[in-house]
């Protein structure tokens, strides 16, 4: 239910929608015995300038089946770290098929998890991919241009306290 008590579907059950110039849909991954963290959400947005994925909190299983189910899912330029770059997630495989360009681990500051992990980050960056951490950089905003180079701003890079310019 949302906060109005209305019944909301799974986001596994939304059609894909188009807004402006991008198409967004939902990838439902069928598992068998899926865990909670593989029930993720997983949304590919598809503009004419850029491909993002944001992949929730899926594991290794997931990925697979991901990949199986959606052969054409590679080639992306902006991904999120699948489980925060956990090392349950992140196979070479999937890292490898995505070719991402730019890669975010969601993550707080010196979370208890101490993710994303170091080895997980490596094999994301031994593709050329570019990372950036949240907890470094702060917000994070991805400017999709179209017929220009696509670029990720970090807001604790270009909106320092005035003290600090």
């Amino acid at each position: 239910r949302d906060r109005f008590g209305e019944e909301v579907g799974s986001c596994h059950e939304q059609p894909a929608w188009e807004w402006q110039y991008a198409r967004f849909a939902f990838l439902p991954v069928e598992l068998e015995a899926a865990s909670d963290n593989d029930l993720s959400c997983v949304l590919l947005m598809e503009h004419p300038s850029a491909r993002i994925l944001i992949t929730g909190d899926i594991t290794r299983r997931a990925e697979e089946a991901l990949l199986e189910q959606y052969p054409g899912i590679g080639n992306i330029d902006l991904v999120t770290m699948p489980h925060h770059g956990s090392r349950s997630s992140s196979s070479q495989r999937f890292v490898n098929l995505l070719q991402a360009s730019q890669v975010v681990a969601t993550a707080g500051w010196k979370n208890h998890f101490r993710h994303p992990k170091p080895d997980v980050v490596e094999r994301w960056a031994s593709t050329g991919a570019t990372i950036h951490e949240t907890a470094a950089h702060g917000a994070l905003i991805f400017a999709v241009n179209s017929g220009e180079s696509n670029r990720l701003v970090a807001h604790r890079l270009t909106d320092r306290h005035f003290w600090h310019r």
